[in-house]
């Protein structure tokens, strides 16, 4: 008697190879489950609904001084006893539709917010910073705005849209798939010509399949004589005469079989219905086959009609729909320019485009991107953005003069005593201090970039990590100079991750956001509805990715303490509840874990006579043999506890490779701590 022995699952989820040749020790799929200090599988806590918050009325979330806020622009808002309101007026009065980042330097609250006129401000402790109404100003211009415009209707599910100075060309994502666009201004400066013009520059083709012409051959009468041929625009299409037939019926069906029998030369066919025989045109040939006279060659007085050819539609690729929206007018930064795509409307401001939409807070400044411009605070100072003293001052780095292009900046983390600062598709590190004099690039590293914000996040001493479009990768110190290099921490999961991100619209993707859980520092990457989670124990030599699906879409966390909360909608759970120690009810947060498929060296048919397992927690267990067809299953069991000193949890079956599902959805904590599979480790009989 053999067996397969799996003792940790120390490597989490590995979707680097074919689940048939896994690796003992990881998992091919970890659903609502999170790896031990020990490499178990764990049930992770429960996200306890704890606030209710008024219905549209509030964004965001932050935590600071152990205080849990959020933030909305109406006044008067009832609030639930726990969690505080901040009210972020904007100047004009416009309704806020979302906060876009927060950050806590020295205690204080500094919230970027964005409204539905569509600009953008700057807050601190709930006072606007208006200083950055003229660093905007000074900032914007016509081909910013066009370059912010774009990036936000690049929002849109069926459309892609590129700027190149004043004009957004909008592509639809799928040809043949049609969008449409509309536009509107209003003037703020008072120079009343501001537009946008729209310009159809390639209309939507639907694809279509090809449409062969066909002309109805029908045999009328006859009494004597052949059918020699039938001729199609000079092409033969008949491999033989066929004499008459006594009957019309019978004449038309050997018509149609010599028709068919030539097919592979000239590439005509033939059906036949009672007395008609109708001739199909060659492939290819779509609607040039209209109009090809079709001629009868015949003796004695059989008689047929012959129309010609008809009906025939060239087969058509697909083609995308393009459009262009060109700003016209006097730029003024404080005018409104709407596109509107799809029944979704992207407002923005030149003001808004050149405003920082992300934040940093490092060596005592707080730090913003804006379009190519990595804006900083006065130091010390954090609402005064206009201070030119040389050394302690405000200012900016121009990141278009480090990198090819002037791409938008999407925002920056703190990386060892360094600055990392990240476009979509570059990472410029540089060196800082509080005296802005001494500022320098330290490294260049292109072709790797952030695709989220909020997703970049400073983990352990050394780390650095950020969503990309490969997936999920860190920086880290690659030598005793600190030179950064781009990890591959997430490339275990990096298939499984793109292909969500794939599917997940780039709005969403844009607000993918990360945090250090409080209690036992797991790194939690939330994007849409799954929240990607990293046990990094490198004492127990444990590295594992799994994920969360809560049943609920992430847009926002906060710390405060040691108790982590996340927002969905309009409510705030708290994870692990009041205590830390609540976990999922009976049904709630389902724990389902497969493992990849296991084999004997070299793989050979045997029996499976057995599973144990050590466990906590009820597990239903299915058994998978067939590599070729995982929905096959066997029922292994429901298993609680440790099963190895009882007898063996039968579970018959032949293989040559062997595969575990292992599901919990039963209430309290559950873990697997290590499984083995016995079978009879011989040949099957002859």
């Amino acid at each position: 008697m053999g067996s397969i022995g799996i003792q940790d699952w120390k490597f989490g989820m590995d979707r680097r190879r074919p689940r048939v040749a896994g690796v003992p020790g990881t998992l091919w799929d970890a659903k609502n489950v999170q790896i031990s200090r020990g490499g178990d599988i764990e049930r992770p806590k429960r996200f306890t609904p704890t606030f209710s918050l008024p219905a549209g009325q509030t964004f965001g979330l932050a935590a600071v001084k152990g205080q849990v806020y959020t933030f909305g622009s109406a006044a008067g808002v009832t609030m639930p006893n726990g969690i505080q309101y901040q009210q972020l007026s904007a100047p004009n009065g416009a309704a806020m539709t979302a906060v876009l980042d927060v950050k806590t330097p020295n205690g204080q609250l500094y919230v970027i917010a964005k409204y539905l006129d569509g600009n953008i401000y700057h807050f601190l402790n709930g006072t606007r910073v208006t200083d950055w109404d003229a660093l905007a100003t000074s900032g914007a211009s016509v081909s910013v705005l066009a370059a912010y415009l774009a990036d936000l209707a690049n929002s849109d599910t069926t459309v892609n849209a590129q700027a190149n100075g004043s004009t957004i060309t909008l592509t639809a994502r799928t040809p043949g798939v049609p969008f449409t666009v509309s536009k509107s201004t209003a003037d703020v400066g008072g120079t009343n010509d501001q537009d946008i013009v729209l310009t159809n520059v390639q209309s939507n083709v639907t694809a279509a399949v090809e449409t062969r012409a066909t002309s109805t051959v029908v045999v009328l009468s006859g009494s004597t004589g052949q059918v020699t041929d039938i001729a199609v625009h000079g092409t033969s299409t008949m491999a033989a005469p066929v004499a008459w037939t006594g009957d019309v019926v019978r004449m038309a069906t050997a018509i149609a079989q010599q028709i068919n029998n030539k097919t592979a030369t000239s590439g005509y066919s033939a059906v036949v219905s009672g007395a008609n025989v109708t001739i199909s045109a060659a492939p290819g040939l779509g609607a040039t086959a209209n109009e090809y006279a079709v001629a009868a060659v015949v003796t004695g007085d059989v008689l047929l009609s012959t129309p010609s050819m008809s009906g025939g539609v060239n087969a058509q690729t697909a083609v995308a729909q393009i459009v262009t929206a060109t700003l016209t007018g006097t730029f003024q930064p404080t005018d409104v320019y709407t596109l509107t795509i799809n029944n979704s409307a992207y407002v923005a401001t030149g003001q808004a485009a050149a405003t920082g939409y992300s934040l940093m807070v490092f060596l005592r400044r707080v730090w913003s991107t804006a379009g190519s411009l990595w804006e900083y605070s006065k130091l010390n100072t954090f609402n005064n953005w206009n201070d030119a003293t040389a050394a302690t001052g405000s200012g900016f780095l121009n990141i278009s003069n480090e990198a090819e292009g002037s791409e938008p900046l999407v925002g920056g983390g703190v990386y060892l005593n360094y600055g990392a600062i990240f476009s979509r598709r570059n990472c410029r590190i540089y060196n800082l201090s509080t005296d802005a004099t001494t500022f320098s690039i330290a490294q260049a590293i292109d072709g790797v970039g952030a695709l989220a914000a909020r997703a970049i996040c400073t983990y352990g001493a050394e780390d650095l990590i950020f969503l990309d479009e490969t997936g999920i990768r860190s920086l880290r110190a690659r030598d005793a100079l600190t030179t950064a290099n781009v990890n591959d921490i997430g490339v275990a999961i990096d298939s499984f991750v793109r292909a969500h991100i794939d599917a997940t619209p780039n709005a969403v993707v844009r607000r993918a956001v990360a945090i250090i859980e409080p209690r036992d520092g797991r790194l939690w990457l939330a994007l849409g509805n799954r929240i990607y989670v990293l046990s990094f124990f490198p004492g127990s030599e444990i590295s594992a990715w799994t994920y969360f699906e809560p049943g609920f879409s992430v847009s926002d966390f906060a710390r405060a303490y040691n108790q982590l909360y996340a927002r969905a909608g309009d409510t705030v759970y708290l994870y692990g509840g009041a205590t830390g120690q609540d976990y999922p009810v009976a049904g709630e947060l389902p724990a389902d874990v497969a493992l990849p498929f296991a084999a004997g060296s070299p793989p050979k048919s045997q029996i499976c006579e057995g599973i144990d397992i050590a466990s906590t927690g009820e597990w239903i267990v299915d058994v998978l043999t067939d590599p070729n067809n995982e929905n096959a299953t066997l029922r292994g069991g429901v298993l609680d506890g440790i099963t190895y000193g009882n007898a063996d949890i039968a579970t018959p079956g032949r293989f040559t490779h062997i595969a575990l599902r292992l599901r919990c959805t039963a209430a309290g904590p559950a873990s697997i701590s290590n499984v083995t599979i016995h079978h009879d480790g011989a040949e099957p009989n002859a």
